[in-house]
């Protein structure tokens, strides 16, 4: 009898199928290897989200709900786990896993040494600089940050009028100075215009913020290290090496150019450090590079001759500067114009600009007392924060333990909700999803009254400490966390807080401004991506020159 011929056999490997199997056997064992033997177990006694009591896997439906519908998802394991004071471990890009810890840990947790908690490391494994920027010692070492804080900020009066300049600049460009004629712009294309230019003109002074093609390009860095990051922090870890140098190659392809953009500029500068030692006050430029290389030449003399360094550090720079503050000056303004049919924002604000006053003079004192605008900009953040959590840190010791006795491995990844916390009815009253721009001046107001009736005696240390927990930029408060908290705070958000006021401040002085016809005065809303809390894109707004603009 002959043998039979309907026995099954493995197709050709070159065939399709071949092909296609050997493709989806890889990617199978790349993630058996990713999720199996390199991921890090998963802490007893924290539940995951969406999932039954005891489960060790997320379901595929809370998998999903990360990117169909992260905001739910956040709100109903706020309201489930960290509002109770209980962590619980979510989903993030694809196949990670993080630990969510209860706001009450909050203060504890960035009390810890950065020996034990990282702020730096967590921020170098969500960044990936290494596929992108070469190295991730930029966020892991950021000096350049720690420059802003302790040496910056407190000297920013003498730095913010240059910025105004531009701010003048850049308005009049985009906008026109023509009273009576209405102009309608792309708001994000207007946003990041401003923002490069008068952010680059503290970053490295007069004539690169003036240089179209350098703004632009540090713009299109900044937006591609996120995507860089996302794409690459998505993969199984496994296949990072192997695949995050193809994914950072559009990032490094602009650095080079970026390296021609601002390479002049450099060599003169050094020069100036090299031949006028001490510095001459007469001469020596004023913006924040030349700080980064006075800096570097006391501190980190290799850094300072190391252009590739040098550039690193200032692109790290230019994204903190640009990047986030464009995001959040695009929220700002779409919410100042559809809110003001209900709250008259508009005439609010530019009833304070004229009672502060102040002219072309911006200081830390006038700023201050811009509590309106303040109270605008903090609301803001409190409703369109970019991401939906926030405080990243790294564990770096074997056998951390938590204070209700949970022991987390080394390398885990913590942080805490923002976004749900920001719109609890518990915490902010049942309007907390909605835009109130004056609803924290209005706590400052009733605080300060409160606290000159319990002291029957007005100081201005009470009313110091009372504007300070509300203010755009505290990192007092456990229910507003844009800005981190402690000694790894925002370095930057003073420097923001002047722009933000200056770009406001100029913008509704100067010009009349609404949003087209077509959107009947609703602002059109902001879109989730994944965790991630983008502006509309194409969103659109008119502005007229107004005729009279004495402040």
């Amino acid at each position: 009898m002959a043998p039979s011929t309907n026995h099954l056999s493995l197709p050709e490997l070159t065939s399709p199928l071949g092909i296609t199997l050997v493709c989806f056997s890889v990617i199978a064992a790349l993630v058996f290897i990713d999720q199996v033997l390199l991921a890090l177990p998963y802490p007893k006694g924290v539940e995951l989200a969406g999932g039954l009591p005891g489960a060790r896997r997320f379901n595929l439906r809370t998998r999903l709900a990360y990117y169909r519908d992260c905001e739910t998802l956040f709100k109903e394991s706020w309201e489930k786990y960290s509002k109770r004071g209980k962590a619980v471990i979510l989903p993030g890009l694809g196949f990670r896993s993080e630990i969510i810890l209860p706001p009450d840990l909050y203060k504890w947790a960035h009390s810890q040494p950065e020996s034990v908690l990282s702020t730096y490391h967590a921020h170098a494994e969500t960044d990936l600089l290494p596929y992108t920027l070469g190295d991730d010692k930029y966020v892991a070492d950021p000096w350049q940050g720690h420059l802003v804080k302790n040496e910056l900020s407190p000297a920013l009066d003498e730095f913010v009028g240059p910025m105004y300049d531009e701010v003048k600049v850049v308005f009049d460009a985009c906008l026109g100075n023509n009273p009576g004629e209405w102009v309608e712009v792309d708001l994000r294309d207007l946003v990041r215009r401003v923002v490069g230019q008068v952010a680059s003109r503290f970053q490295v002074g007069l004539t690169l913020c003036r240089d179209q093609a350098y703004i632009q390009n540090c713009l299109e860095i900044s937006q591609s290290l996120v995507n860089a990051a996302g794409i690459t922090g998505g993969l199984p870890r496994v296949l990072q090496p192997i695949l995050g140098y193809a994914i950072g190659w559009d990032t490094r392809r602009k650095m080079a150019l970026f390296k021609k953009q601002w390479e002049p500029t450099y060599r003169a500068r050094l020069a100036i450090v090299l031949s006028n030692n001490p510095p001459n006050p007469d001469t020596e430029p004023r913006d924040f590079l030349q700080m980064m290389m006075r800096h570097a030449q006391q501190y980190r003399p290799d850094d300072l001759h190391d252009f590739d360094a040098m550039t690193a550090r200032l692109m790290i720079s230019n994204f903190g500067s640009m990047h986030m503050t464009a995001v959040q000056t695009m929220n700002m303004l779409l919410n100042i114009i559809g809110s003001n049919a209900e709250h008259n924002t508009i005439s609010t604000l530019r009833d304070e600009f004229k009672r502060v006053g102040g002219g072309d003079q911006w200081t830390k004192a006038r700023i201050a007392k811009m509590v309106r605008t303040d109270s605008v900009a903090r609301e803001t953040l409190r409703l369109h924060q970019f991401g939906g959590r926030g405080g990243f840190k790294k564990v770096m010791v074997d056998g951390f333990t938590l204070p209700n006795g949970v022991m987390v491995p080394r390398g885990t990844m913590l942080t805490w909700f923002t976004y749900p916390m920001q719109t609890d009815e518990a915490i902010y009253g049942p309007d907390a999803r909605a835009y109130d721009p004056f609803r924290f001046s209005r706590m400052r107001e009733e605080e300060e009254r409160n606290e000159k009736a319990r002291m029957k005696v007005k100081t201005k240390a009470n009313e110091d400490g009372a504007k300070a927990l509300l203010s755009f930029v505290s990192t007092s408060a456990t229910a507003f966390m844009p800005f981190g908290h402690g000694k790894h705070a925002c370095p930057g958000r003073f420097l923001a807080d002047f722009e933000f006021k200056m770009i406001l401040e100029y913008l509704f002085t100067r010009y009349d401004v609404e949003f087209p016809e077509e959107y009947q005065g609703k602002r059109p809303p902001n879109v989730w991506v994944a965790e991630a809390l983008f502006p509309p894109t194409g969103a659109r707004i008119r502005a007229r020159r107004r005729k009279s603009e004495a402040i």
